[in-house]
């Protein structure tokens, strides 16, 4: 079934802003502003936008490790394999997650007890979230 977007009220807006700025000339666009400056402030913000994000990337890579060190993402050995796989099944048929199509059998044991500590994590976030009434 194919369901069409329903067009959000500013749709119409910023398709007729876009296409004006694609439409317009250079100098239109400067205004009078010297074109050189305009492109090394440019420059400026996404080279500062990069090493933001790069240091947001690195924060969350730190702490990935941190808790993986610290074996809160580890699943007990005594977590057979079957199991996982299952319960990865069931979670990617629940509407609460939103699971990558991939075929179970095709991934390293690795990948499955790391996906099923993800979700466990999530399951008892989800869990405690209720609990607090949110």
């Amino acid at each position: 079934m194919n369901i069409t977007k329903k067009p959000e009220p500013f749709d119409h807006l910023a398709d007729a802003l876009e296409r004006e700025l694609l439409n317009m000339s250079d100098e239109d666009v400067l205004e009078g502003r010297n074109g050189d400056a305009a492109k090394a402030n440019g420059l400026r913000l996404l080279k500062a936008a990069k090493a933001t994000a790069g240091k947001q990337r690195l924060a969350a890579a730190k702490e990935a490790v941190a808790l993986a060190r610290s074996g809160v993402l580890s699943v007990p050995l005594e977590v057979k394999l079957d199991d996982i796989k299952a319960y990865i099944r069931n979670a990617s048929n629940d509407g609460r997650y939103t699971l990558a199509a991939r075929s179970l059998d095709e991934m390293t044991e690795s990948d499955l007890r790391r996906i099923y500590a993800q979700l466990k994590r999530l399951e008892s976030s989800l869990d405690s979230n209720e609990d607090d009434g949110q």
